[in-house]
């Protein structure tokens, strides 16, 4: 049906079209290449949005958007705020999301800088464990699935606790309830994921050691 478009195509095949842009760019050059399009677009942006951004990032889209969404604590006033938390705060905040949702300017530069990050790392992983005769990943589509997901939840993980957090000077002062209470943190993060998936975020930290 064509309720918005002029175009001799139906609502649905252009939002179709739309969903096949490879990349944010691309989408923003289709929306503005006419009034119908951009109409079209704004029936469903979200859906739309959502496509192209699995077409950039793949099937770990749920856990490339928890990595840019996640509100992470690192500064002082916000560290202070972490050690706060019940491991379980920590643990089930910002949720792998699979329902269509906003993806905002900054998130979509982000998802970019960090699919491109991840990307090269796969060819690295793909060489070095699997095929040293290919400089690009030659992983089947659930190989990549499965490092890509590892990868991303790696990068959520050292982003709630980061390295550099504590100081020598603070680890040192750190009370016995303090070590328990960061240990429980980084366990309940963890434990969000099944076992399978934690061996396989496993075998990904050995390859980046």
């Amino acid at each position: 049906m064509r309720a918005f478009s002029a175009l001799p195509l139906d609502d649905d095949i252009v939002d179709r079209i739309m969903t096949f842009c490879p990349t944010f760019s691309a989408l923003q050059s289709t929306i503005l290449a006419s009034k119908a399009f951009y109409s079209i677009f704004q029936t469903h942006p979200k859906s739309i949005m959502r496509a192209v951004a699995y077409n950039i990032v793949g099937p770990a889209l749920p856990q490339a958007l928890r990595v840019v969404r996640y509100e992470y604590h690192n500064d002082d006033s916000d560290i202070r705020q972490a050690k706060d938390l019940t491991p379980n705060e920590l643990a089930e905040k910002c949720p792998e999301d699979h329902t269509p949702s906003v993806i905002t300017a900054q998130e979509k530069r982000m998802l970019l800088e960090n699919s491109e990050i991840v990307d090269e790392l796969e060819d690295v992983y793909s060489f070095t464990q699997k095929d040293r005769t290919s400089r690009t990943s030659v992983l089947t589509p659930d190989e990549s699935h499965r490092f890509r997901r590892a990868m991303y939840r790696i990068m959520l993980y050292t982003g709630i606790f980061r390295g550099d957090r504590y100081s020598i000077e603070e680890l040192d002062e750190l009370s016995a309830e303090d070590v328990q209470r960061i240990q429980a943190q980084r366990t309940a993060v963890l434990s969000e994921f099944p076992t399978d998936e934690l061996r396989e975020i496993w075998a990904v930290v050995r390859f980046l050691r």
